[in-house]
């Protein structure tokens, strides 16, 4: 009888040993699918999280860059204006800076040459321009205009009533 309960016995060991080896393989299987999911999700936050840091970065270096070209335009611009302001003023000026009216748009100057002294010789149209400027669009058919002869004197009286 004792070796019917322990051949029973070690039937069952077997039966449950290997039930329970295939418990615990499964055990470790899901484990590993379950951490692996885990992680996946993890990193995929991380790397959402990362690509969004990165992404902010860029924006604040684009956003910096932008601000610094449109402080140093700023800067040329104004610059230009005030040297636009002191051209009359300026020893190789050919005409009298007293004679210079600044327009600003479309032209920057119209200079009556001549006009302070009581002797007039000409009427000069001045555009300032720096470094390699070029005239645009409004400015170079102003000055078509003029080369072509385009350019007339009027009076505009103004009723009194």
């Amino acid at each position: 009888m004792r070796i019917i309960f322990r051949l029973i016995f070690q039937i069952i060991l077997f039966l449950l040993g290997d039930i329970v080896d295939d418990l615990i393989v499964m055990a470790i299987l899901l484990g590993f699918i379950v951490l692996t999911y885990i992680m996946y999700k993890m990193g995929t936050r991380n790397g959402r999280k990362s690509a969004l840091v990165d992404a902010q970065r860029y924006i604040q270096e684009m956003e910096k860059n932008i601000r610094l070209d449109a402080i140093n335009r700023s800067r040329r611009t104004l610059r230009g204006q005030l040297v636009e302001h002191w051209v009359p003023f300026m020893a190789d000026a050919d005409f009298d800076p007293r004679d210079a009216r600044f327009i600003g748009h479309p032209i920057d100057y119209v200079i009556f040459d001549g006009a302070s002294d009581g002797e007039w010789r000409k009427i000069i149209f001045l555009e300032v321009k720096s470094g390699n400027a070029q005239l645009n669009k409004n400015e170079r058919e102003l000055k078509r205009l003029i080369e072509k002869g385009f350019v007339e004197f009027q009076i505009f009286r103004v009723s009194e009533s």
